[in-house]
């Protein structure tokens, strides 16, 4: 009679063992999920932190630049060196 006993307290044990493992599945898949959901915002964070700059230029801004140099050159006090235009006096406002 004792190995009957024995044997139903292993099989309540052996059930009791495999609810908890099934209860550490899931919050180890809950914790992957946070640990992917954590690496995306990091890389995020890191992109927004080292990535294009916004004061990069583009070709449509450099292009923007060189019809300002056209249009000032034919004015006499202004004077352009590369893509940058300067003028040689400031013009006095009242």
């Amino acid at each position: 009679m004792k190995h009957v006993a024995n044997t139903n307290e292993l099989r309540i044990e052996n059930a009791r063992l495999n609810t908890r493992v099934t209860e550490l599945e899931d919050v180890v898949s809950e914790l992957s999920a946070l640990v992917k959901h954590f690496e995306e915002l990091f890389k995020l964070s890191q992109l927004k932190r080292f990535g294009a700059s916004s004061e990069k230029s583009n070709c449509e801004q450099i292009s923007l630049f060189e019809s300002a140099c056209e249009l000032q050159l034919e004015a006499p006090e202004a004077t352009c060196t590369g893509r940058f235009c300067m003028p040689m006096k400031r013009v006095s406002r009242c």
